[in-house]
C-alpha cells in the first residue's frame, strides 16, 4: 500500500512500501515456477500443464520397460529353444532317428537362410526396383548381390497346419480361437466327411504328411463357401455361430491366399502375386 502524508515516512508520495514492492519480484518468481517448476517441487504446486507432462513421463518410462521386458523374455524364449535344439539333436543321434535328424537340418537350414537372404531392401539402384516396386506387399528384401530367399511352400502348408491342429490353435477376430475342438464341430457338416474323416483330418499319424494338410486348408475353404448365406444375415440370433463362423471366414481368406497360387496353375504370374500379396 502507498505511504502519504506520514512525516516519518522516507518514501515519495504515490510510492509503494517495501513489502509491496518485494511482491512484483515474487509474482515473478512464481511465474517461472509454475512454467519450469524444479524436479523436487510437491505435486500441489504444478499446473495442469506439468502433471501431463510428468504423467506422459511415465508412461513413456513403463513403455520403455515393458520393451525391455519383452526383448529380455524374447532372449531367454531363444535361448531355452537353442537349449531344446541341441537337446533334441544329441537325443536323435544317439537313438540314429534319421526322420528327427532330418527335421532338425530342414529347420536350421531355414533358419540360415532367412539370415543371409532377407538382410536388407532392394536397392533403388537394381534394374529389378521399378518392376517390384509397383506389386503391394511383395517382400523387396534380399541378400547379398540381390539374391531372394525361395520359400518352400510345403512347409509354410504344413506349419500351419500344425498350429491349427493345436490345442492354442489360431486367434483372430477379437480374440476368439480357431482349434482342432473348434474345426471338429464344424467340418462334419460338409457332405463329404464325416466324424472319423473330420478326426482323422485334424489329428494326422504323420504330421508332416503334406497331401493331408492340403486338405485341410481346402476343407476349411469350402466350408465357408457353404456358409455365405448365414454369414450374409447380419440379424442372425445365433451370435455365437455367427462369431465362430467369421473367424474361420478370414481364416479361410488368408489361407486360400497362399494355397491357391500354388496348385492353380491356369494363374498367370500377376495374378499368383496378387493372392500372394
Amino acid at each position: 500500500m502507498a505511504r502519504t502524508g506520514s512525516p516519518s515516512s522516507a518514501l515519495i508520495e504515490g510510492s509503494p512500501c517495501g513489502e509491496c514492492a518485494e511482491l512484483s519480484a515474487h509474482v515473478d518468481h512464481l511465474s517461472q515456477t509454475a512454467r519450469d517448476p524444479k524436479p523436487h517441487t510437491n505435486y500441489k504446486y504444478l499446473g495442469l500443464a506439468n502433471m501431463q507432462d510428468i504423467v506422459q513421463s511415465y508412461a513413456d518410462q513403463a513403455r520403455q520397460l515393458r520393451l525391455q521386458g519383452l526383448n529380455a523374455s524374447r532372449e531367454y524364449i531363444s535361448a531355452l529353444t537353442r537349449l531344446d535344439d541341441y537337446h533334441r539333436l544329441l537325443m536323435a543321434i544317439s537313438e540314429y532317428d534319421i526322420p528327427c535328424l532330418q527335421q532338425i537340418i530342414n529347420v536350421a537350414l531355414d533358419n540360415a537362410g532367412h539370415r543371409l537372404f532377407v538382410k536388407k531392401p532392394l536397392s533403388l539402384e537394381s534394374l529389378l526396383y521399378g518392376i517390384l516396386i509397383n506389386m503391394p506387399g511383395l517382400n523387396m528384401w534380399t541378400g547379398d548381390d540381390d539374391v531372394t530367399l525361395d520359400i518352400d511352400p510345403k512347409h509354410i502348408f504344413k506349419c500351419v497346419c500344425t498350429l491349427i491342429r493345436s490345442p492354442s490353435g489360431i486367434t483372430l477376430n477379437n480374440r476368439w480361437i480357431i482349434n482342432a475342438m473348434m474345426l471338429s464341430c464344424y467340418l462334419v457338416w460338409l457332405p463329404a466327411y464325416d466324424k472319423a474323416s473330420v478326426t482323422k483330418l485334424l489329428h494326422p499319424d504323420d504330421l508332416q504328411d503334406v497331401p493331408r494338410a492340403v486338405e485341410l486348408i481346402k476343407a476349411i475353404i469350402k466350408f465357408t463357401e457353404s456358409q455365405h448365406d448365414f454369414l450374409d444375415d447380419l440379424f442372425s440370433p445365433n451370435i455365437d455361430r455367427h462369431a465362430d463362423l467369421m473367424s474361420i471366414a478370414l481364416l479361410s481368406d488368408v489361407i486360400e491366399s497362399f494355397l491357391i497360387p500354388f496348385i492353380n496353375v491356369n494363374l498367370s504370374l500377376t495374378e499368383q502375386v496378387q493372392y500372394l500379396s
